[in-house]
Formats: C-alpha cells, structure tokens, sequence
C-alpha cells in the first residue's frame, strides 16, 4: 500500500490575468504606485501578479510607457 500524497491547496480565480515581469523590482513598483496597484488584485509570487481582466490592457500600456516589457499569461 503506497502512502498517502499530500495535498497542496490551490485557489482558482475568474476573470483574471497573470502579469509576469522582468524581476521583483518591477512588481515593487507597480505596487508602490498608486494608479497601478489599484488594478491588482494579489501577488502570486515575487514576479507574478493577478490583475483584473478590464483593467489588463490599461496596465500593460503604462508599463510599456515606463519602458518595461510585461507578459501576460490568460
């Protein structure tokens, strides 16, 4: 008889994008600012953010405006 695995919780989440930046410095800053860190819902990891469907497009256009490159992950 094999062991029991363990179970890892996990939370899913609708209407929802994964914004991937560069490094944690980036994620830093978007939510340092105002304007950008309302449009997040939560911090995946250091580098991995949620963000709301609507507001995706808006905050992957100021990033790019700030000189990053983001990649969305749906």
């Amino acid at each position: 008889m094999t062991p029991p695995r363990s179970r890892i919780p996990v939370k899913l989440h609708k209407n929802v994008s994964l914004l991937v930046v560069a490094d944690e410095f980036v994620a830093r800053e978007i939510l340092a600012r105002k304007s950008l860190s309302r449009m997040v819902i939560g911090q995946v990891s250091p580098t991995a953010l949620l963000v709301e469907t609507e507001e995706e497009e808006s905050l992957v256009e100021e990033l790019k405006r700030l000189g990053h490159a983001p990649r969305v992950v749906r």
